[in-house]
């Protein structure tokens, strides 16, 4: 991705067993979970009661309990406190005057992404999630959007709080968003620091370090990251902290949580620092942020100044353009213009990203991969519309998708392999072709992986004109997915190659 291009702005939270993606435009602060509630006036099944955040009060909502409301039955709630249960923090959301705090278990990290990595996610107009974001590290995930509008305004059981009308001329929660600023907090050695959200592309857990000749004092090693390799910053010794807390290569101690790395970054200049923890997002007015004053730190240049957060003290807000311009930050990047910085730099990674292909890895019959970019949307097949048993091209049956009836193909059938019965697992591709669409039924969804052309083994064979392309007369490409002991090879599949239209006579149904 190109300097100056688009960029799409996501915070990761992790809730009832899985990672949600939520726009940073309605995500508005992260905060630790108080340890008892107060009663809502109206219980709600789904609220788990409410407290107060600088003088306001947030309802907060049990997710769980609105994904899986059978699996978690919802109990009275007791006066005049209610316990806030097993979430350890509460992301706030608006949107249009309307307020929400969502028990969650943390914040998993966030993300920067071009307009791209959003695909389809299918399922009703009125669900909660319309989209999956696909993060851009080696490990390649899609995470479902939460659509903060549907939450917050069309689903019963949820009671956001409102703003007074006098106070929210428009969109409130648009307003405030551009008044105040983002933060995003993590903690090292038991300080509390504060970077600028935009300059925050990602947070992961701490990858293989890289030896270097110029490795030592301040500069770590080098880690992989996105296709490049990213310098790690002692920010302790390039600051003189150090003396607050063990330095930042010790050992854990048992049963301690795996560092993380978080990836700074400014134009094309980047470096990585080791943080324990991530604690959030934190909005602020522009001015809450005091100056130190003369002399409280060795490199001044570096801090923008302390503020106070709404649930973890004093921070320091650290300036990612001043830990780049350091002196010996500066040299190192100066130094490695092809890998690190550079237009140069730029222009190679947009290559290198334009010649990958994000795969997805599912199951039918064997391991398969598909690019993801044949997938218009994925959607369960739990009861479909119309059951055909027999049908010798391979059709299943058929599916309702907005309203239409969509044909789904069975791909074990396709590619050769006996065919089974679907099960809770079981999704159905949904690929396009001009203006017809097709459903494939699959076994199972595995992954999301990047890989290039080096990754393709073998040659597709090629079928007759005008006949269907069919697996079972051998497997033709292959995709090698992982390195090493970890490596998988999956059955390269073309979708878009198996749209050939079928007679309706062979069928026995109509086409649409």
């Amino acid at each position: 991705m190109t300097a100056g291009a688009t960029v799409l702005h996501f915070g990761i939270v992790r809730a009832a067993g899985q990672e949600i993606a939520i726009a940073s435009s309605e995500l508005v602060e992260a905060v630790d979970m108080p340890p008892q509630l107060l009663p809502l006036p109206e219980p709600s099944p789904l609220m788990a009661g409410m407290f107060l955040l600088r003088g306001r009060l947030v309802p907060v909502l049990d997710l769980q309990r609105l994904m899986a409301p059978a699996a978690t039955p919802a109990a009275p709630l007791p006066t005049p406190a209610v316990r806030a249960g097993r979430c350890r923090q509460v992301a706030v959301v608006a949107h249009g005057g309307r307020r929400l705090g969502i028990g969650v278990d943390s914040i998993a990290g966030v993300l920067r992404v071009p307009p791209s990595a959003l695909t389809a996610l299918g399922g009703a107009p009125g669900g909660l999630f319309g989209h999956w974001v696909v993060t851009q590290d080696p490990e390649a995930r899609a995470l479902p959007v939460l659509k903060v509008p549907v939450l917050l305004e069309h689903t019963p059981g949820v009671v956001p709080a409102v703003e007074a009308a006098e106070a929210t001329p428009g969109d409130t929660a648009v307003q405030a968003g551009a008044a105040a600023h983002r933060h995003t907090l993590a903690s090292l050695q038991g300080q509390v620091l504060a970077f600028d959200f935009a300059d925050v592309p990602d947070i992961l857990p701490m990858p293989a370090m890289r030896a270097f000749f110029a490795a030592s004092g301040a500069l770590r090693g080098l880690v992989p990251w996105r296709g490049h390799e990213v310098a790690v910053v002692d920010l302790q010794r390039l600051l003189g902290t150090e003396h607050r807390g063990p330095a930042a290569g010790a050992v854990l101690p048992p049963g301690a949580s795996r560092p993380l790395l978080m990836v700074l970054q400014r134009g094309d200049r980047r470096i990585g620092v080791q943080v324990d923890a991530l604690l959030g997002m934190d909005m602020a007015a522009p001015d809450a942020t005091v100056p130190l004053g003369a002399g409280a730190s060795l490199h001044p240049e570096c801090y923008a100044g302390a503020l106070r957060t709404s649930a973890h003290g004093i921070a320091a807000v650290l300036r990612v353009e001043g830990l780049l311009a350091h002196p010996l930050v500066a040299a190192f990047l100066g130094s490695q213009p092809p890998v690190i910085g550079g237009a140069q730099a730029v222009a190679d990674a947009a290559r290198g990203d334009a010649a990958r292909t994000t795969f997805l890895v599912y199951r039918a019959g064997g391991d398969c991969a598909t690019p993801l970019a044949e997938v218009e949307e994925i959607l369960d097949y739990a009861t479909p519309a119309v059951r055909i048993d027999g049908a010798d091209n391979g059709m299943c049956g058929m599916v309702e998708r907005r309203g239409r009836p969509l044909e789904v193909f069975c791909l074990r059938h396709l590619l050769g392999s006996t065919a089974a019965e679907p099960t809770a697992q079981s999704r159905v591709l949904v690929v396009r072709q001009g203006e017809r669409l097709r459903g494939f039924l699959v076994d199972s969804l595995v992954s999301l992986v990047s890989a290039d052309a080096s990754a393709l083994i073998g040659r597709e064979a090629s079928a007759p004109a005008g006949a269907v392309r069919r697996g079972g007369s051998g497997l033709g490409r292959m995709l090698t997915v992982g390195k090493g002991a970890g490596a998988v090879t999956c059955r390269h599949v073309a979708l878009n190659a198996l749209m050939a239209p079928a007679s309706p006579a062979a069928s026995g149904c109509l086409t649409l």
